[in-house]
């Protein structure tokens, strides 16, 4: 994954659990300096329209 910065881009080489819920990988910034990085995915309490027209 890239992520573009004002200073140059961000890169994170990883890999994608199967279930989809953290990533882990490293991280390297645009000057080159590199970092392990770990992602979990949080619950969400996000509903989507028709969930909530099912709960009225």
């Amino acid at each position: 994954m890239v992520v573009a910065s004002a200073e140059g881009d961000v890169t994170f080489d990883g890999r994608l659990s199967a279930k989809g819920d953290f990533m882990c990988g490293t991280v390297t910034y645009h000057s080159g300096a590199t970092f392990p990085m770990m992602a979990q995915k949080r619950p969400s309490s996000y509903r989507s329209q028709h969930q909530a027209e099912r709960t009225r």
